[in-house]
This record gives C-alpha cells, structure tokens and sequence, in this order.
C-alpha cells in the first residue's frame, strides 16, 4: 500500500491542529503569517485571538495547558483532545456583556486544493462547549471562501456560511460533531470556522455554572472537508491491448481522489488519481475506488493482453557473392511491412545490407526483427610470377587469414618457404569456393641463352631473349627480371645496359647494327655469365 493513503481525501490540512509548536501563554494564532508556526496552516483572519491548546505542555499552569490543574480567574476550562494532543478555541458570543462590540473569534486554514462548483462536499468538525461559558449558542459555521481573509475587526465576520449548526451546544464533557452537506458554488480555497452571524441573529442558552465567564467559548477538533462522489464511475471500457503496449485507464466520479487496486489484491494501492496508464504483461483486471461522505463507489476494468507471436528471420549470415537468400518471416501474420514497404511472407536478397521486417498480428500488435546480410567473394590469392632463385629461397604468402589454405606439400599456414627449385602451388578456401595459385621457381642452371637475334620481322628470335626451358623442352620467356645485363661491340665498347633485363634487345631507338655481340649479365647475388651473340638483319 501507498505509505500515508487512506481511501477518503480530507481537504483540511492539519486537521487536529497537532502540527506546530505548543506555547504557555494566550493569544497563540493570529492573522499574521509569521505565527502559522504555533499552527501550521491556521492563522486567526480578523484581530481576534485565537488559541491552540496541548497536553504535552510541561508547565500545567499555562493557560494552553489541557487538561488543567489548576483554575486561575480568566480560564475557559478544560477538555481531552478528541484526537492527538491538541485542539484549538475561539469566541463566538457573549451577547455584548463583556465588550461593546460583538466579540467574535476565528479559526482559518487554506485548503489542499479548490473546491469544484457543482460538485457536492461535506464538511465536519467537533465542537466542546469550555466549562467556565457563561453562555452556549447556535450558529457554529464553516464558511468556504474564495482567497484569504484578513480584516481588522473584532465583530462578526459579514460572510455566510455554507454549513451552519442550527442547534444550540451545550455538551462541556463530550465532543459533538458539527457538519453537513453542500454543493459548492465557487472554486473556494480557504476555510472560516466561527459565528458568523450578528447576536440578533444568534440564540444564546444561559449556563448554570456559578463561575461562568460572561461569554460563548468553544473547544474546535478534527475537522474535515470531503467531496462527495458521484453514484457511479464514468469508466474506460473494457481494453484489449497487445503485449509491451501501454494504455490509459480513465474512471471519473466527481472527486480527485480515487485509489487502483488490482481485483487479485484489493489492499495494495496501485495508483491514485482518475487516470491510469498501464502497460501489463498478462491479462489483468484493475478494481477502482473512490470514497467520501460515507459513500462508497466501486467499478472494474479488464485489460486483456494479446501476445504477438514473435518474428524471427535467423541469424546474421554471410553469402557468396551472385548468390540470393530468400528471407522468410513466418506465416500466420495479417500483413508484412519489408524495408519500410508493404509485402508478402518472402523478401528475397541480392545484395548485402541489413534488412528489417515488421508483421501486424489481430489487434494491430506488431512485432519486428531485423538481419544483416554480408557478402563474401571467392577467393583471390597471388603468390607471385615464375621466378629464378639462385641464393636464399624467399618466402611465398598466400595473403591473410581469411582463407584456410593447403599448400602443395600439405603445410595449412598462411605462408611457404621453398628449399630448391620446382613447381609449387597453394589452395585457398572459403565459404563460396577453392582457387589455386602456382608458381615454378628455377635455379640459375636452367636459364637458356640464345646465340642469334634475327631481326627480319618475321616474329622469331626478334630479340635476345633470356629463358628457361620447361618439362617438354619449351622456351619460357615470361618469368621475373633477369639482374643486370651489358652487351659490347666487338671494340668493348658498351652499347646497352639494363639493371633490370625485360629480354627487349635491341629496340629500334639503340640502332645497333648487325654483327657480333658480347655480352655478360649478372643474376642479382647469382654468379655472372658470359657470351656472344650474333644480330642478323
């Protein structure tokens, strides 16, 4: 339960006066703000005193001590709060015996929230008769007023109670209870206890207390002010709502203070007030409440929760590149939204990206997921052209590791250091496929080195082209560079050098003529070969 919720508002603040401080001597509240304290939230509108008295007082010869031990001259008499520790008192006639004017006190306090015009309340408080009264009267009021009184003046106040007790109290021993119904007419905020009416206007009633003090003095506890509800809850219809949606419940019966409960467990209070946002898990029906002026109001809402079967495309995938991949949301569901757009239970895919469904199920409920879709190629490996080794084998790398490989002598790493010459080959492998790459790598043995350039045009032996030949016997020309070549006359004079020999000897611009040449090439850390060459034109 809500802490400090009871299940009718009471208007008043500090209705038994227990709040503020306890003070000996008279005239404790008065229409000055600053003394709220000795009250709070009460202050005395006119320049009437008004009092607060306190069992908790230590000193019992106060005047504000009750109950009292002692009776001094000027005191009102004694009582027991009828709740609490404290309660307060005021003047309210003496039939001009005592002052030419006609004395009057009271007691204000502002409410917790305006009144509602039109709307009914009923108002309450207990009244004690002081013992040393020399008069008892009728006419004890409760007036609602629109903004704060504060007049200078110790007559009765020219305002007319909505509540007013026609019967005279005479009861010093008990408290009686004062009050009843009224529809409010104004968005009144503060509340006047007191005689409103003039002594002409008041009946007085003459106590036979020898020691009677010539007035009408009256003890003031517990008051209360509450709306009154309407018979019945002007309430939300019956709600069916999808699961992990929310929804407003609404019951208005003519008062602010209503409490929720669920039907299952009608003691905790769930929510106050006359609208409701829920957003259960289950079905569940709510019992809502309202009470005042002794009436009672009590109605139920169901809120049946419809749960959505959830969508579910799977997991993330990866696909091969020209590949497609029917995604499917499930059948069942009363329309499909793919990407935004209406569609069908199917949505077929063709590129990568993330791709989003949502289904709408009875109700409107509506559930949603999403997947992503990557693409991968098949494999893309390179590990170099032919080549010739003459020192240290250098290493082959197939690439990263997103590939398993197999290399051609069963090894699976990344990479391959070869120890002498020959063909060798890697597989790489993914999802989407198996590519090879080879490589044949030849020692500087297996070079071949012609001896006749014959530059006739026909397309044979054009240039002086460095190869190696293959298992058949065949000329291979495309392999890596071939280190440094020089080629000389036959005076040694240098007519061609190349650090990096691309077998393009002699090119048109180096307008060689055709005789015999020399020449020597070296292989990078290879040894150097030397030989002749005839060019025939």
């Amino acid at each position: 339960m809500i802490p400090g919720i009871s299940f009718a508002q009471n208007l008043v603040n500090n209705p038994s006066f227990e709040c503020g401080e306890d003070q000996c001597g008279a005239f404790q509240l008065q229409h000055i703000p600053e003394f709220f304290k000795y009250a709070c939230e009460w202050s005395c509108p006119t320049s009437g005193t008004c009092d607060i008295y306190s069992t908790k007082l230590i000193t019992k010869e106060c005047f504000m001590s009750q109950p009292y031990s002692g009776i001094p001259h000027d005191h009102v008499g004694s009582q027991r709060p009828r709740s609490g520790n404290r309660f307060a008192g005021i003047y309210s006639y003496n039939a001009g015996l005592r002052l030419p004017t006609q004395y009057r006190e009271y007691i204000q306090t502002k409410l917790k929230e305006k009144l509602v015009p039109g709307e009914t309340y009923c108002a309450e408080m207990y009244l004690s008769l002081a013992e040393l009264s020399k008069f008892a009267n009728n006419n004890m009021g409760m007036r609602f007023n629109e903004g704060f009184v504060n007049e200078a003046t110790l007559n009765p106040l020219p305002l007319l109670p909505q509540i007013v007790e026609k019967n005279i109290i005479k009861d010093t021993a008990n408290w009686v209870k004062v009050g009843g119904r009224f529809v409010a007419t104004t968005a009144a905020d503060h509340l006047i206890i007191g005689n409103f009416f003039q002594d002409a206007e008041t009946t007085g009633f003459t106590m036979t207390n020898s020691n009677a003090l010539p007035y009408s003095y009256y003890f003031v506890d517990d008051v209360s002010v509450e709306q009154l509800p309407h018979s019945q809850f002007i309430i939300s219809e019956d709600k069916i709502i999808c699961k992990g949606s929310p929804t407003l419940l609404n019951a208005s019966a003519g008062s602010n203070f209503i409490t929720w409960t669920t039907l299952t467990d009608t003691s905790k209070i769930v929510n106050l007030g006359s609208k409701f946002e829920v957003k259960p898990d289950s079905t569940i029906s709510y019992r809502v409440k309202t009470k005042g002026c002794g009436l009672t109001v009590v109605d139920t809402i169901k809120v049946t929760v419809i749960t959505t079967p959830k969508v579910d495309l799977g997991a993330d995938t990866t696909l091969c590149k020209g590949s497609n991949w029917k995604l499917d949301a499930g059948s069942g569901f009363n329309n499909y939204s793919w990407q935004g757009k209406v569609g069908g239970q199917y949505y077929t895919i063709t590129q990568p990206g993330t791709y989003t469904v949502e289904v709408a199920y009875e109700y409107d409920c509506r559930s949603t997921d999403e997947i992503t879709i990557k693409y991968k190629d098949i494999p893309k490996i390179d590990i170099g052209r032919d080549t010739i080794i003459c020192a240290e084998f250098k290493t082959l790398n197939a690439g990263g590791d997103e590939y398993s490989y197999q290399w051609s002598d069963g090894s699976i790493a990344t990479s391959f250091k070869p120890t002498h010459a020959g063909i060798y080959w890697v597989d790489a492998t993914n999802q989407c496929g198996v590519i090879r790459d080879s490589i044949r790598i030849f020692s500087f043995d297996d070079l071949f080195f012609p001896n006749v350039v014959t530059q006739n045009k026909d397309e044979i032996n054009e240039y002086f082209q460095i190869g190696v030949k293959d298992a058949t016997g065949k000329i291979m020309t495309q392999i890596e560079n071939y280190g440094y070549l020089q080629v000389f006359n036959r005076w040694g004079n240098e007519v061609f050098a190349s650090s990096q020999y691309k077998n393009d000897w002699p090119n048109k611009q180096d307008d060689v003529p055709p005789e015999t040449y020399y020449y020597m090439i070296t292989y990078f850390d290879c040894r150097s070969y030397k030989g002749w060459i005839q060019l025939i034109r």
